[in-house]
């Protein structure tokens, strides 16, 4: 079986020794052009807002994005692998009538995973399908399917109850991408809203089977956002001026009630501060992970940070991040030790439900929008774990007039018990081409 392997590796030439010529063409063109075809643009560009509970206005009813990507791939036992990806992203946002508003949202992956099948996979995504009401201005309600995003933090979202076995496949690590491309949960949410502020109570019943703590199928979709009934508050002020608080209370079924703390400031027109916090009686990681209660109590996680944005366009994310659940670098060493099942069970946990499996964690992301010329962008970030575990994401972005070429590159470094050591993919090589329609 392992020679077969190797045999269909050896006989796939990696990816990137086709796509780096062209890629270096490209790259060569790209920046020639934007600086001839473009001219710099006199004001500098808006801060970038965090993602609201509900959706901005699209310009037209629909929008359609259709993306090809070429990966080359380096894996943990040092083998390399070529494989591709191909994505169609559907949007329909429509308004019926006067009070009456309907989203559907839909993505379709195919892609070549990384294994010893040269067959191909594809994976239906129903990010969202609902139908909203706004009988007065003061009040609405949506009903169906909706991707509910909560938190103003930028790679952990402490109070994003939602998240859990959300992202059946990950097309990408950044986490605004994690945050965009998942299942929405079938919920039925009323809102009350007042000039300063607003009320939501949702209400998201179970309606398959609840998850195990095993791998669910990537299209096993009810299991994964709707195995349990769940609720949440929310209550959102803002108060002096430019800040913005909100206060959740969180219940699911079988599990004792959270609760959280989001925060966020503009202290200048280049200054936003943020602060999140969730806590209540929780078992540790591992714990959670395996369906075991027998060390529950209250715990914490959180994260706080803030972006800068220079005046040249460049905005910077610095991020501090916690969760008391996780183990500790040296119990993370023991249980892999004494017992490699939970130590995988555990890590996968955390992946599936988007949990910090760190103690402590930095998060550095930088995006540059039309960096050197209009156009041409630059963004990356670095995940830093206690214990030396890194993950790194880097990407080259050029912006034509209804499609865009990008060059990515990712690697994860660390010990072998850290969740970057212990996955299958070391470092990987894309080259990625979005139409827009």
């Amino acid at each position: 079986m392992k020679t077969d392997s190797k045999k269909k590796i050896a006989r796939r030439a990696p990816l990137l020794a086709r796509i780096a010529p062209i890629a270096a063409s490209t790259l060569a063109c790209i920046v020639p052009v934007a600086w001839a075809a473009d001219t710099p643009e006199g004001d500098l560009p808006p801060m970038d807002a965090q993602p609201s509970i509900e959706a901005s206005a699209p310009t037209r009813d629909w929008t359609l994005v259709l993306e090809a990507a070429g990966l080359d791939t380096k894996v943990r036992d040092n083998s390399r692998a070529a494989h591709s990806r191909a994505s169609l992203d559907f949007r329909f946002d429509k308004k019926l009538a006067p009070q009456w508003r309907m989203v559907v949202a839909h993505r379709i992956d195919s892609f070549d995973p990384l294994s010893d099948s040269d067959r191909r996979s594809t994976v239906p995504l129903l990010k969202e399908a609902y139908i909203g009401w706004q009988p007065v201005p003061e009040w609405a309600a949506e009903a169906g399917r909706v991707n509910l995003r909560l938190g103003s933090a930028v790679g952990y979202n402490p109070t994003d109850f939602f998240k859990a076995r959300a992202v059946p496949t990950l097309v990408s690590l950044d986490p605004e991408s994690r945050r965009k491309n998942r299942l929405g949960s079938v919920m039925l949410r009323g809102e009350s809203l007042w000039e300063s502020g607003a009320a939501s109570l949702v209400l998201s019943p179970r309606l398959a089977a609840e998850p195990s703590s095993g791998r669910l199928p990537a299209g096993d979709s009810l299991s994964r956002t709707n195995g349990q009934d769940r609720a949440l508050a929310i209550l959102s002020q803002r108060v002096a001026g430019e800040v913005q608080v909100r206060g959740l209370a969180y219940a699911e079924q079988g599990r004792s009630p959270q609760f959280g703390f989001d925060a966020s400031a503009l202290l200048n027109p280049a200054t936003v501060v943020y602060a999140e916090w969730a806590g209540g009686s929780m078992a540790t990681l591992p714990n959670e992970a395996a369906g075991i209660d027998s060390d529950t109590r209250f715990r914490s996680r959180a994260a706080a940070g803030g972006t800068y944005t220079f005046p040249f366009g460049l905005s910077l994310t610095v991020e501090a991040q916690a969760n008391e659940a996780a183990p500790r670098k040296g119990e993370w060493q023991v249980l892999r030790a004494t017992n490699p099942l939970a130590w995988g069970r555990a890590l996968q946990w955390a992946f599936d439900c988007q949990e910090l499996p760190a103690r402590r964690s930095l998060f550095v992301y930088g995006q540059w929008r039309d960096a050197i010329v209009r156009r041409f962008d630059l963004s990356g970030f670095v995940q830093a774990d206690e214990g030396s575990a890194r993950q790194y994401w880097f990407e080259a972005r050029r912006r034509f007039e209804g499609f865009d070429i990008a060059l990515r590159w990712q690697a994860q470094r660390g010990p072998a018990w850290s969740r970057f050591g212990a996955a299958s993919e070391q470092r990987s090589a894309q080259l990625i081409g979005t139409l827009y329609f």
